[in-house]
């Protein structure tokens, strides 16, 4: 089994919304599309965590902790910050069939949710591959960076111990949210490097009007025959169920997935 790094308890399962074209090319392909940081949906979301990060860092305490270690100099620091930018995240929730989620990540309501198994997909995806919740609250990120700083202490201050530290710092800000969004309970499947992960792709696909970056992670178990652990499938509040169950259902047939759950949004009556 895979080894992940610590992180706060995993839900059972998590869902990824998602519109028609996403969840055709997940089940299809067997893998799953990880967005570069820089083309995120809310162009606000990279500056705020770094933002967040710079303040905290800031902090006279946290400061007099990391440059005790590291006497590389405050301005050195948030340089490593500010430019660490090939990145890679897979947006997942803990919010099941919520109207925020279908109206922002799945075509207005007229996509689909798919859940996860959270250990059995952490267990397809290579190593590298990590799962971290989104902090929402300032006193929630300020414990996330006294952590990064206490495991930290744990090791010999040595120059190989310092970039590993100095990365984990420049990760944090993709780990940090304005709390306007913690309705939607977000988790992320991250990736900073992508050199070393065994199964991915690159892709440049045109999304408005810009060509956006993305990487398709695929599953280790793609060639044995092992399905992603997908459990369900929810169709959105604005879909019709009586053609959308039937067509979602025999899609998963057609490709292996005969045990997955196929339902239609409990909101599909409130919202049309």
């Amino acid at each position: 089994m895979i080894t992940h790094m610590s992180t706060p308890r995993w839900p059972e399962r998590l869902w990824h919304y998602t519109d028609c074209s996403g969840l055709f090319g997940i089940v299809s392909s067997q893998a799953l599309r990880f967005g570069h940081v820089r083309f995120l949906n809310d162009a606000t979301e990279t500056s705020f965590g770094r933002d967040t990060v710079r303040r905290l860092v800031s902090d006279p305490i946290g400061l007099t902790a990391i440059l005790a270690r590291y006497p590389i100099g405050v301005e050195a620091l948030f340089r490593k910050i500010e430019t660490s930018t090939e990145y890679f995240v897979f947006s997942l929730t803990e919010a099941a069939d919520t109207l925020s989620q279908w109206q922002r990540y799945s075509s207005a309501g007229r996509g689909y949710a798919i859940a996860f198994d959270v250990h059995a997909l952490l267990d397809a995806l290579p190593g590298t591959v990590r799962l971290r919740p989104m902090r929402y609250s300032a006193e929630a990120q300020r414990v996330r960076l006294e952590e990064v700083i206490a495991d930290d202490s744990k090791n010999e201050p040595n120059p190989a111990q310092l970039q590993r530290f100095t990365a984990a710092i420049s990760e944090l800000p993709f780990e940090f949210k304005n709390p306007a969004f913690a309705d939607e309970k977000e988790w992320r499947l991250t990736c900073s490097t992508f050199e070393d992960v065994p199964g991915h792709r690159l892709l440049f696909l045109p999304r408005a009007d810009i060509t956006k970056l993305y990487l398709d992670m695929s599953s280790l178990h793609k060639d044995s025959g092992i399905l992603l652990p997908i459990r369900s499938v929810v169709c959105g509040p604005k879909l019709d169920p009586r053609t959308a169950l039937d067509a979602t259902r025999r899609f998963l047939w057609s490709n292996g997935y005969a045990d997955v759950e196929v339902e239609a949004s409990q909101l599909c009556t409130v919202w049309r």
